[in-house]
């Protein structure tokens, strides 16, 4: 229904363009810090004035939905370091990632293999335990409800040092 109007948080959404009769789409705005915030919905006849108080929307001519918490906004994903960069083929080595974002939801991938476990220990730390792999050197994945972030060339698979016979 025309017109309408989309508040995100406190900010009103811009770009708003009404799709069907059960779809809308806007650009949200950007918040300094994750949040969780509400999504409100109205319609009919609506003042241009930004923001608009949550009692001045429920005397419009139209209507008003909320979605408590709604959207979430994540920290963006990002990788500053991961060490050590090398292990063995053989797998089984434990590698340290630093960075931003992650969550218990974050995975990584060590090439096209997922890791045998991810432990994040806060917000800027996971430990990754490495799957077997051939001996190349290969991205590393991290993926997340907040993004991916790929770091290429990022880890070398060694072949173990073996001794086969001693004379």
């Amino acid at each position: 229904r025309a017109p309408m109007y989309a508040r995100v948080g406190e900010q009103r959404c811009q770009e708003l363009t009404v799709d069907s009769r059960s779809r809308m789409t806007c650009l949200i705005p950007g918040v300094p810090e994750p949040q969780k915030v509400d999504i409100q919905v109205a319609w009919g006849t609506i003042p241009n004035e930004d923001p608009i108080l949550d009692e001045a929307i429920d005397d419009y001519e139209g209507g008003l939905r909320v979605i408590s918490e709604g959207l979430t906004y994540y920290e963006p994903l990002t990788v500053e370091s991961i060490e050590p960069s090398r292990g063995p083929a053989t797998g089984r080595s434990e590698v340290i990632i630093l960075g931003q974002g992650f969550s218990e939801s974050t995975d990584v991938k060590l090439g096209t293999i997922p890791a045998l476990s991810v432990t994040m220990e806060n917000e800027q730390t996971l430990i990754v335990l490495t799957p077997q792999h051939p001996a190349e050197l290969v991205d590393v994945t991290i993926r997340d409800p907040s993004g991916t972030a790929v770091v290429e060339e990022a880890f070398t698979f060694q072949t173990p040092l073996g001794v086969d016979q001693i004379l």
